[in-house]
């Protein structure tokens, strides 16, 4: 048991929070309080639980392929609140979702940034690129004499 102090007249008792265990919840006692939102999150059963900020577990990859073809991105994230992912690509949102899926054209080119965020004022992002090739090529034979 770890004892916090908060800057109010209340001390609250509770486990040192294990991020895997994000679960693990407090009790806060049945008054009033009003707590700094940034440092600790209270749900609806007056239960203080852990804010964790987001945290990649799995980032996009940079890709290449020819036009036509379907590519996939994955980006996920932890943390509590969990944490909400959105694709962007030229400063515009392209989707939100842990899944980036398009079915390729020329335009498509470029790189991809995986954002995730959760109101924790700390926003991760990683990026891939994606290289869309065409799918016709001409074929020049040098004849040698």
């Amino acid at each position: 048991m770890r004892k916090v102090n908060l800057r109010f007249p209340i001390t609250l008792l509770y486990p040192v929070p294990d991020v895997n265990n994000i679960s693990m919840a407090w009790w806060l006692p049945p008054r009033p309080y009003h707590l700094c939102p940034e440092l600790i999150i209270c749900n609806s059963n007056r239960q203080l639980l852990s804010a964790v900020p987001p945290k990649f577990t799995t980032e996009p990859i940079n890709q290449t392929t020819t036009e036509g073809a379907m590519v996939t991105f994955y980006c996920t994230a932890s943390g509590y609140p969990n944490p909400k992912i959105t694709w962007i690509k030229d400063e515009k949102i392209v989707v939100t979702g842990d899944t980036l899926r398009l079915n390729t054209s020329r335009n498509h080119s470029g790189e991809y940034w995986c954002s995730a965020e959760n109101g924790l004022n700390e926003t991760v992002k990683a990026s891939a690129s994606l290289n869309v090739l065409c799918k016709y090529f001409s074929l020049i034979t040098w004849v040698l004499y």
